[in-house]
């Protein structure tokens, strides 16, 4: 497998440096891989540091945006970029990470385990979710290999990995701004599952912990930073209270 890796950025340093050392530490130097970073309009220090690795090579290439053009454009054009100017590489397979993940060890076995195991399988995410109340996961195991994953019905969240074959084919993310629920496009990540979906694959999420979103653990940190965030963008109050209720009324938006 050879992977091209998007990372997205947006202010949050210190979680950007986790993470790019996680994506170091735990993928194997042998394996054939390569990072972009795409910033969307930083504002805390971290173009200048993004800058400062890539100079030192730390970094494969980074890709500074003036403004926040949310994940969905972000990741399309660290993609594309990053096709194009690694095109040697041939890569199989297109990461997406959000800046807060933490890839686990092993994360890059299992992730080729789980395509070499389900060669239909279109779309891989990488955030454990079978115990998660709002959906039904079902389990599916190649009996040769012995690798198994939680196929769910609705849609892979951020960190995932998508066949090649499938953006070959002209799947991408929705570069709409997200939109509050009932809003006239779905989320962006649910724009690439359902896209996916369509050229006849299916997708699928890790049933074991290879990988961990920070923030999204942890619900104050979360529910803080997607509140300011949507305050940026000029959107209403989110559509869910802290403690996850969903609330009522139009022009809420999805958290």
């Amino acid at each position: 497998m050879r992977m091209l890796i998007c990372v997205i950025t947006h202010n949050r340093l210190e979680y950007t440096k986790q993470c790019l050392n996680a994506v170091d530490q735990n993928t194997d130097a042998g394996d054939e891989w390569k990072v972009v970073v795409v910033d969307n309009g930083s504002t805390d220090g971290t173009q200048e540091w993004l800058k400062s690795e890539e100079a030192d090579g730390l970094i494969d290439h980074v890709i500074l945006s003036p403004m926040n053009k949310y994940p969905g454009a972000a990741c399309n054009q660290g993609w594309m970029v990053g096709l194009n100017k690694f095109s040697d590489v041939n890569f199989t397979h297109l990461c997406r990470l959000d800046n807060d993940c933490l890839v686990q060890p092993g994360w890059y076995e299992a992730a080729e385990r789980a395509f070499v195991s389900f060669p239909d399988l279109g779309q891989f995410g990488l955030i454990e979710m079978s115990d998660a109340k709002e959906f039904k996961y079902v389990q599916r195991t190649n009996d040769e290999t012995g690798f198994s994953v939680n196929s769910g019905p609705t849609n892979i969240g951020g960190p995932n990995i998508i066949d090649r074959v499938v953006w070959d084919e002209g799947v991408r993310y929705s570069e709409m701004p997200w939109q509050h629920f009932g809003g006239p496009t779905p989320q962006e990540d649910v724009f690439l599952s359902l896209a996916v979906k369509e050229t006849g694959r299916w997708f699928a999420n890790t049933d074991s912990v290879i990988c961990i979103e920070q923030s999204f653990g942890n619900t104050d940190v979360y529910y803080d930073y997607y509140e300011h965030t949507f305050a940026q963008r000029g959107y209403g109050p989110p559509a869910r209270t802290r403690d996850g209720e969903v609330l009522d009324g139009d022009g809420r938006d999805h958290i």
